[in-house]
């Protein structure tokens, strides 16, 4: 990973670790969440191998690359990277729901689909403050395409246990 001049190289070799679902490899990681790259290539990759790890010592990590220090496409991966850790940590719809009113628009809509994503009925009510308060037409269809597919997701689950009893 290090000795390769290819910035997309770099990136791939770490979601291909992270891929691996072996701890060791977070070290590898973190530093190369550090390093600089144009449009945030290797910070991109070595977000998506943390979150491929599914470890929730890393959620901390994680949830610190989406905070407006970084550059748009870090961040957007990192908002990317959440929905699975939902189960294991109550307040991330809510924090999520925090970047829906993002000056970047960009960031909005990876926060509005990643709350989708999630299929959590507690993201409802975020999302559709959002759709009535955004002025961007595109983020008004991703909190809409959100909500449906939370509701989507409900109404699928309840369904699958009424089927079970």
């Amino acid at each position: 990973m290090r000795g390769d001049a290819s910035l997309n190289v770099r990136a791939e070799a770490a979601r291909g670790l992270g891929q691996l679902r072996q701890a060791r490899w977070a070290p590898e990681l973190a530093r190369l969440l550090r390093e600089r790259s144009y449009w945030d290539i290797l910070k991109s990759g070595a977000i998506q191998g943390l979150a491929s790890l599914k470890d929730r010592r890393f959620l901390g990590v994680l949830k610190r690359a989406c905070l407006p220090a970084g550059g748009y496409p870090g961040r957007a991966w990192a908002l990317r990277s959440l929905p699975p850790f939902g189960a294991v940590d109550p307040g991330l719809v809510a924090f999520i729901a925090g970047f829906l009113g993002e000056r970047d628009d960009r960031v909005s809509l990876a926060a509005a689909l990643a709350l989708g994503r999630m299929e959590d009925e507690r993201a409802i009510p975020h999302l559709e403050r959002c759709r009535d308060a955004t002025a961007s037409c595109r983020l008004k269809t991703y909190a809409e395409e959100s909500i449906a597919r939370i509701r989507n997701g409900s109404e699928a689950s309840s369904k699958k246990k009424a089927a079970r009893r």
